[in-house]
């Protein structure tokens, strides 16, 4: 069911473009600061330009499939997968936002509790549910609050960000130094953006136009990438050592930076999925669905302390994203080129090959490969294939139907 509110089409591309590159900062910065302290800055910087431009053209295809009806992110599934395989993919799609809603509280307080000395578990955990409860209550505000709440942020966060150029980090060490990019790291840039790629119609659909939307996300991608990799050439971490060894007014800084930005992300997770909730619970449209949405991230971040279970949601709902996208690129070059609509047949088609690789990536995982980018490129490499697969036989299929047409009228000829 789709709501029956009119939808205001009156975000320019600025404010699309300032909502989520702020909302993004702070976990783009330790991404950077991980795949840099793993494979050298050199590494880093073009795993990060490579993993920014798929992120792009992903959001540029998902943006493009949903302009034309301004569908959410479920409802344009909805319409290349099928009704009730989209619902499936609800629920996987609810689970990744949840889980980087907790993982983005995490982060934050990771950031606040070295800075105040906190070391009592029960008190962290009471601040960070406290955070969740406050990003709750702005939700119910939707967009309109969402972008206050960003026009206030993104100018501190970037004053923040060249007041960090005279507070750098010269203890980080790198783990090794390679001037290629690596797989691993490009995957850690892309499973980190997927969830969120994939929810851009949600928000991009409040776009003016189409050519604000487009701009819109090609502006949000290049301010993530300038802000990573500018970060790198400061030595720039959050870790105790680095808050404890600069002055206090930095110190707070920090953490007034760290609250502004996770409240933006948590809003707009909170936004993506209270938009998939109305999908197929109309009665939790708007404020009260936020609330509910919300309410739930915070139980699920009260009662999951473990890292180990986070980490493995992450990596097996962006195997199954993964394969979700190639799914949505290859449906939309078919229905560009064929010009209609997709059929029962090219649906089920499309399920089949999602299923193929969500599969096969859940199965390396099982056994054991918990590396994010080991299931997300085999299950993606295994979707590939299944569409080669199904391309070969339907061109069988043609040329088969074609000799048997003209040899039967021939035969009436004859």
């Amino acid at each position: 069911m789709v709501s029956c509110k009119p939808l205001i089409r009156d975000q320019k591309w600025v404010v699309l473009a300032l909502i989520l590159s702020t909302a993004y900062t702070l976990p783009m910065l330790k991404v950077g600061e991980h795949i840099s302290l793993q494979y050298g800055k050199v590494s880093a910087i073009s795993a990060i330009i490579i993993g920014s431009l798929i992120i792009w053209a992903i959001g540029f295809a998902v943006i493009s499939m949903a302009d034309e009806d301004s569908s959410n992110a479920i409802e344009n599934i909805r319409s290349y997968i099928g009704n009730y395989s989209s619902m499936f993919l609800w629920l996987i799609l609810m689970a990744a936002i949840l889980n980087w809603f907790v993982q983005q509280l995490h982060g934050a307080m990771s950031v606040i509790a070295p800075v105040f000395g906190l070391e009592k578990a029960s008190t962290i955990l009471r601040i960070g549910a406290s955070l969740g409860l406050l990003i709750t209550f702005l939700s119910a505000g939707g967009i309109r609050v969402l972008k206050r709440v960003t026009l206030i942020s993104f100018p501190f966060v970037l004053v923040y960000h060249l007041l960090s150029f005279f507070h750098p980090d010269h203890s980080m060490t790198t783990i090794s130094s390679s001037v290629l990019p690596t797989s691993s790291g490009i995957i850690s840039i892309v499973q980190t953006l997927l969830p969120g790629a994939l929810n851009l119609p949600t928000l991009f659909r409040h776009a003016k136009s189409k050519e604000d939307a487009i701009l819109g996300l090609g502006c949000m991608v290049a301010l993530i990438t300038v802000f990573q990799i500018s970060a790198l050439g400061l030595n720039f971490k959050f870790s105790s050592h680095f808050l404890g060894s600069n002055p206090d007014y930095f110190r707070i800084l920090t953490v007034v930076f760290s609250i502004l930005t996770v409240v933006c992300i948590n809003i707009v997770n909170i936004y993506y999925a209270s938009a998939c909730w109305e999908t197929y619970c109309p009665k939790f449209e708007g404020a009260r669905g936020s609330v509910v949405i919300g309410l739930i991230g915070v139980a699920i971040y009260m009662v999951s302390q473990n890292p180990e279970i986070s980490q493995l949601v992450t990596v097996l709902t962006s195997c199954w994203l993964g394969t979700l996208c190639i799914v949505l690129l290859v449906g939309y070059l078919i229905r560009v080129t064929l010009g209609h609509r997709l059929n029962y047949i090219e649906r089920l088609i499309n399920l089949l090959c999602w299923l193929a690789g969500s599969v096969a990536g859940t199965i390396s995982v099982i056994k054991g490969s918990q590396e994010g980018a080991v299931p997300l490129l085999l299950g993606v490499s295994i979707t590939c294939i299944m569409y080669l697969l199904f391309i070969f036989l339907e061109s069988l299929f043609w040329a088969a139907k074609g000799i048997f047409a003209r040899e039967d009228d021939s035969r009436k000829g004859q």
